[in-house]
Protein backbone atom coordinates (compact mmCIF):
# COMPACT_ATOMS: atom_id res chain seq x y z
CA UNK A 1 0.00 0.00 0.00
CA UNK A 2 1.31 3.44 -0.88
CA UNK A 3 2.46 5.57 2.08
CA UNK A 4 -0.17 8.27 1.58
CA UNK A 5 -2.94 5.66 1.40
CA UNK A 6 -1.47 3.96 4.50
CA UNK A 7 -1.55 7.25 6.45
CA UNK A 8 -4.98 8.16 5.09
CA UNK A 9 -6.44 4.86 6.27
CA UNK A 10 -4.88 5.31 9.73
CA UNK A 11 -6.11 8.90 10.00
CA UNK A 12 -9.54 7.98 8.63
CA UNK A 13 -9.93 5.20 11.17
CA UNK A 14 -8.99 7.62 13.93
CA UNK A 15 -11.46 10.27 12.74
CA UNK A 16 -14.25 7.70 12.49
CA UNK A 17 -13.29 6.39 15.95
CA UNK A 18 -13.94 9.84 17.39
CA UNK A 19 -16.87 10.94 15.23
CA UNK A 20 -18.93 7.84 14.48
CA UNK A 21 -18.05 5.14 17.01
CA UNK A 22 -19.50 6.97 20.05
CA UNK A 23 -22.90 6.67 18.34
CA UNK A 24 -22.42 2.91 18.04
CA UNK A 25 -21.94 2.41 21.79
CA UNK A 26 -23.99 -0.22 23.54
CA UNK A 27 -23.91 0.78 27.19
CA UNK A 28 -20.24 1.25 28.07
CA UNK A 29 -19.06 -0.85 25.15
CA UNK A 30 -17.77 0.75 21.97
CA UNK A 31 -16.14 -0.92 19.02
CA UNK A 32 -12.47 -0.09 18.47
CA UNK A 33 -12.23 0.84 14.81
CA UNK A 34 -8.52 1.65 14.95
CA UNK A 35 -7.85 -1.81 16.36
CA UNK A 36 -10.14 -3.47 13.80
CA UNK A 37 -8.33 -1.77 10.92
CA UNK A 38 -4.93 -2.73 12.38
CA UNK A 39 -6.07 -6.35 12.67
CA UNK A 40 -7.44 -6.36 9.12
CA UNK A 41 -4.21 -4.79 7.88
CA UNK A 42 -2.17 -7.51 9.56
CA UNK A 43 -4.41 -10.24 8.13
CA UNK A 44 -4.07 -8.80 4.63
CA UNK A 45 -0.43 -7.74 4.52
CA UNK A 46 1.36 -9.93 7.07
CA UNK A 47 2.96 -9.41 10.48
CA UNK A 48 5.52 -6.71 9.68
CA UNK A 49 3.06 -4.49 7.82
CA UNK A 50 0.39 -5.15 10.45
CA UNK A 51 2.78 -4.20 13.23
CA UNK A 52 3.81 -1.00 11.42
CA UNK A 53 0.22 -0.04 10.73
CA UNK A 54 -0.79 -0.76 14.32
CA UNK A 55 2.13 1.29 15.64
CA UNK A 56 1.44 4.31 13.40
CA UNK A 57 -2.33 4.31 13.98
CA UNK A 58 -1.84 3.72 17.72
CA UNK A 59 0.72 6.52 17.91
CA UNK A 60 -1.72 8.87 16.19
CA UNK A 61 -4.31 7.83 18.77
CA UNK A 62 -1.80 8.42 21.59
CA UNK A 63 -0.92 11.88 20.29
CA UNK A 64 -4.58 12.81 19.93
CA UNK A 65 -5.41 11.69 23.47
CA UNK A 66 -2.17 13.08 24.89
CA UNK A 67 -1.84 10.94 28.00
CA UNK A 68 0.25 7.81 28.45
CA UNK A 69 1.77 8.25 24.98
CA UNK A 70 2.92 4.93 23.60
CA UNK A 71 0.30 2.67 25.16
CA UNK A 72 -1.98 2.61 22.11
CA UNK A 73 1.04 2.45 19.79
CA UNK A 74 2.41 -0.61 21.58
CA UNK A 75 -0.89 -2.45 21.93
CA UNK A 76 -1.97 -1.79 18.34
CA UNK A 77 1.47 -2.75 17.01
CA UNK A 78 1.31 -6.06 18.88
CA UNK A 79 -2.24 -6.68 17.64
CA UNK A 80 -1.40 -5.94 14.00
CA UNK A 81 1.72 -8.09 14.17
CA UNK A 82 -0.07 -11.04 15.77
CA UNK A 83 -2.93 -10.77 13.27
CA UNK A 84 -0.32 -10.99 10.54
CA UNK A 85 1.01 -14.19 12.11
CA UNK A 86 -2.54 -15.55 12.25
CA UNK A 87 -2.86 -14.76 8.54
CA UNK A 88 -0.37 -17.51 7.83
CA UNK A 89 -2.15 -20.11 9.94
CA UNK A 90 -5.89 -19.51 9.46
CA UNK A 91 -8.20 -19.38 6.52
CA UNK A 92 -9.34 -15.83 7.16
CA UNK A 93 -12.03 -15.89 4.48
CA UNK A 94 -14.04 -18.20 6.75
CA UNK A 95 -16.43 -15.87 8.58
CA UNK A 96 -16.42 -17.66 11.96
CA UNK A 97 -12.63 -17.84 12.03
CA UNK A 98 -12.35 -14.13 11.20
CA UNK A 99 -14.85 -13.22 13.92
CA UNK A 100 -13.19 -15.52 16.47
CA UNK A 101 -9.62 -14.39 15.74
CA UNK A 102 -10.70 -10.75 15.92
CA UNK A 103 -12.63 -11.21 19.15
CA UNK A 104 -9.71 -13.01 20.76
CA UNK A 105 -7.22 -10.42 19.52
CA UNK A 106 -9.45 -7.64 20.85
CA UNK A 107 -9.62 -9.22 24.30
CA UNK A 108 -5.86 -9.84 24.41
CA UNK A 109 -5.16 -6.27 23.25
CA UNK A 110 -7.44 -4.85 25.94
CA UNK A 111 -5.77 -7.02 28.58
CA UNK A 112 -2.35 -5.77 27.48
CA UNK A 113 -3.70 -2.21 27.54
CA UNK A 114 -5.03 -2.72 31.07
CA UNK A 115 -1.70 -4.20 32.18
CA UNK A 116 0.21 -1.23 30.80
CA UNK A 117 -2.20 1.26 32.34
CA UNK A 118 -1.89 -0.55 35.67
CA UNK A 119 1.90 -0.31 35.39
CA UNK A 120 1.52 3.46 34.99
CA UNK A 121 -0.48 3.51 38.22
CA UNK A 122 -3.90 3.93 36.64
CA UNK A 123 -6.48 2.47 39.05
CA UNK A 124 -8.25 -0.52 37.54
CA UNK A 125 -11.00 -2.83 38.67
CA UNK A 126 -9.81 -5.82 36.67
CA UNK A 127 -12.70 -8.27 37.14
CA UNK A 128 -15.34 -5.58 36.68
CA UNK A 129 -13.63 -4.23 33.55
CA UNK A 130 -13.16 -7.69 32.12
CA UNK A 131 -16.82 -8.58 32.61
CA UNK A 132 -18.42 -5.27 31.60
CA UNK A 133 -16.08 -3.88 28.93
CA UNK A 134 -13.30 -6.18 27.70
CA UNK A 135 -15.29 -9.33 26.89
CA UNK A 136 -18.32 -7.49 25.44
CA UNK A 137 -16.02 -5.24 23.38
CA UNK A 138 -14.23 -8.34 22.09
CA UNK A 139 -17.55 -9.77 20.95
CA UNK A 140 -18.63 -6.45 19.42
CA UNK A 141 -15.32 -6.06 17.58
CA UNK A 142 -15.52 -9.64 16.39
CA UNK A 143 -19.00 -9.10 14.99
CA UNK A 144 -17.92 -5.93 13.16
CA UNK A 145 -14.72 -7.49 11.80
CA UNK A 146 -16.22 -8.86 8.55
CA UNK A 147 -17.33 -5.34 7.55
CA UNK A 148 -13.95 -3.78 8.27
CA UNK A 149 -12.06 -6.69 6.72
CA UNK A 150 -14.17 -6.49 3.57
CA UNK A 151 -13.58 -2.74 3.33
CA UNK A 152 -9.82 -3.21 3.71
CA UNK A 153 -9.88 -6.04 1.15
CA UNK A 154 -11.68 -3.77 -1.33
CA UNK A 155 -9.11 -1.03 -0.73
CA UNK A 156 -6.26 -3.50 -1.26
CA UNK A 157 -7.83 -4.78 -4.48
CA UNK A 158 -8.36 -1.22 -5.72
CA UNK A 159 -4.73 -0.33 -4.97
CA UNK A 160 -3.50 -3.44 -6.78
CA UNK A 161 -5.65 -2.72 -9.83
CA UNK A 162 -4.50 0.90 -9.90
CA UNK A 163 -0.87 -0.15 -9.55
CA UNK A 164 -1.27 -2.66 -12.36
CA UNK A 165 -3.04 -0.13 -14.62
CA UNK A 166 -0.50 2.66 -14.10
CA UNK A 167 2.54 0.44 -13.86
CA UNK A 168 3.72 2.50 -10.88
Amino acid sequence: MRPWVFLSVAAGALVLQGAVVPHLAVGQVRPDLVLLVALAYGLLYGPEAGGRFGFVSGLLQDILLGKYVGVFALTRACAGYLAGLAERRFYKEQLLILVGVTALASVLTDLLFMGLMGAFGYPLRFTFSLRTVVLPAGLYNGLLSPLVYRGMTSLRDFERARHKATGA
